[in-house]
């Protein structure tokens, strides 16, 4: 399983309690996994541990243990709390631990470091990868061609199928328990309960935001760091909340490296970006992307194990070769800001109504009117409050389409949108 997957590095390690055995590979020069043994226990770590400085508070070592890896932390913190550990993990991370009979898998409660899975007569079979997978349940690397569709046309209906044949991913915030007989998956992380429950003023929300996001930034400063800093207000705040503690921690200013395009200068964000690495003192390296070629797609699709989403491969691997020109191997994003930003307003009007907070909505209402939004746009987001299922349904089926080749099937895709439609009390 581990040789399945040699770019992850030739620096191989090996544990077995009773019927568990657990594998890590690292690359020499930059290791990102860890392996522990003891007290019955194995277990092995992949990714970054954010909070690892309050969990080692809270499970100090025993003296003359020396440094302790993430995974010597981990197996502590196991012994005494098992699978409730899960929950007051951070970072971006994949877990697993074994005690002999009985094996747990993990992974960050986003969903930024991967795990796929596998039950079958031979054993569970856990890893990183679906190659590795395949590779421990000794079956053949084959595409399963109906996943692979749905994957196209955005109608999958199953999260844990992957685009290999006879492999399943364990899904963010997912605890996978395996014993003898059994094969249990469950959420160990859902914030539902949590939505909507503090009663804070503007004040405080904004305080507290402040707050979160220093907390988030700080974790993530290194010696080896980096801002990606474009020009637009995802990017920036990550320099202004990362500048001043790198240059505290490490004695230097946090560097920024920024993608520009001279070439099409009504897209370009030079004189954003320049501004901000001017204003906070942060040295700037620059470069423009080359073509997004499509050479070595065979090489991207035998590393991801099928398709991938909308991430541009090479742009993102010409961006962490800049990065390591740098010497950097630890590269801050505002990634996910949009969604953030954005995502929450689609059906906030229609949320609020539903909620019976109809000050709170005509408030909301007011202040984008006075932002100038129209009439119409107004009385379309009041209408979707009372717009039923099934209408909805039918708006979605109806709505044109982007200009398609023919030998895309039309009634997929809008039975694809009308499937999309959520009763109103839930949009």
């Amino acid at each position: 399983m581990l040789v399945a997957a040699p770019h992850r590095g030739g620096e191989r390690a090996l544990a077995t309690v009773g019927a568990c055995t657990v594998g890590i590979a690292n690359d020499p020069e930059h290791r990102e996994a860890s392996l522990a043994e003891g007290n019955g226990l194995v277990l092995g770590f992949t990714g970054t541990l954010d909070n690892a400085d309050e969990l080692e508070r809270r499970f100090p070592g025993r003296d003359g243990d020396g440094a302790r890896t993430t995974a010597d932390l981990l197996l502590s913190a196991f012994a005494e709390l098992g699978e409730s550990l899960a929950p007051l993990l951070r970072g971006d991370f994949a877990c697993i631990v074994g005690d002999g009979r009985r094996l747990s898998a993990f992974r960050d409660h986003i969903g930024f470091e991967t795990l796929f899975e596998r039950d079958d007569p031979a054993g569970v079979f856990v890893a990183t990868e679906a190659k590795q997978v395949l590779a421990g349940a000794g079956l053949p690397r084959e595409p399963d061609l109906e996943i692979v569709e749905a994957m196209y046309f955005g109608d999958i209906e199953d999260s844990t199928a992957s685009p290999l044949r006879g492999v399943r991913r364990l899904l963010a915030g997912t605890l996978l328990t395996a014993e003898t007989d059994s094969l249990r998956r469950r959420r160990y992380w859902d914030p539902t309960g949590l939505v909507e429950t503090a009663r804070l003023s503007v004040d405080e929300a904004h305080e507290r935001f402040i707050e979160l996001l220093a907390q988030a930034v700080g974790r993530q400063i290194r010696d080896d760091a980096v801002v990606a800093l474009s020009g637009g207000i995802d990017s920036p705040p990550i320099a202004v909340f990362g500048q001043p503690g790198h240059l505290e921690r490490y004695g230097r200013p946090l560097p920024a490296l920024s993608e520009v395009y001279p070439s099409f200068p009504s897209a370009d964000e030079t004189g954003y970006i320049e501004l901000v690495a001017e204003r906070l003192g942060m040295p700037l390296r620059e470069y423009e992307p080359g073509r997004q070629r499509l050479d070595r797609l065979q090489y991207w699709v035998g590393l991801f194990d099928g398709p991938w989403s909308t991430v541009a491969p090479e742009g993102t691997a010409q961006r962490c070769r800049e990065a390591r020109a740098l010497g950097c191997r630890t590269l801050l994003t505002g990634h996910f800001a949009e969604h953030v930003a954005a995502a929450g307003q689609w059906h906030l009007i229609t949320h609020l109504i539903w909620r019976g907070r109809f000050r709170t909505a005509a408030a909301r209402l007011a202040a984008q009117r006075a932002a100038g939004a129209g009439r119409r746009a107004l009385a379309t987001q009041v209408r979707e409050a009372l717009t039923p299922r099934l209408v909805q349904r039918r708006q979605f089926a109806r709505a044109p389409q982007l200009p398609l080749p023919a030998w895309l099937d039309r009634n997929r895709i809008s039975a694809r949108d009308a499937a999309a439609a959520k009763p109103a009390r839930k949009r």
